[in-house]
């Protein structure tokens, strides 16, 4: 589940690992308009209705990033499905 909480007396939104149904990269990550050369860097999480859009340093770290979360997101729908959870979405 989503929670709030708050550093430094900003208010932060947390993304459950669960919750992330599609990792997108490049010019597809992002919902709005950006130069070519900035999309290469950018990244996007699909969570049910919401959208985090990042934008790395490198087309690189870009895919470091993306892969690392991917592969986090395929370990906690593992866990849950041994647990007698259901199976990840078809896109991740």
């Amino acid at each position: 589940m989503s929670s709030q909480r708050r550093i430094n007396g900003a208010r932060v939104d947390s993304i459950a690992l669960l919750e992330i149904t599609d990792v997108l990269r490049g010019a597809d990550a992002i919902p709005f308009d950006v130069a070519p050369e900035t999309s290469k860097c950018c990244l996007s999480l699909r969570c049910g209705t919401r959208q985090l859009a990042l934008q790395l340093d490198s087309e690189q770290n870009r895919e470091l990033i993306a892969d690392g979360i991917h592969l986090l997101v395929q370990e906690a729908y593992a866990a849950r499905e041994a647990n007698g959870g259901g199976a990840p979405p078809e896109k991740i």
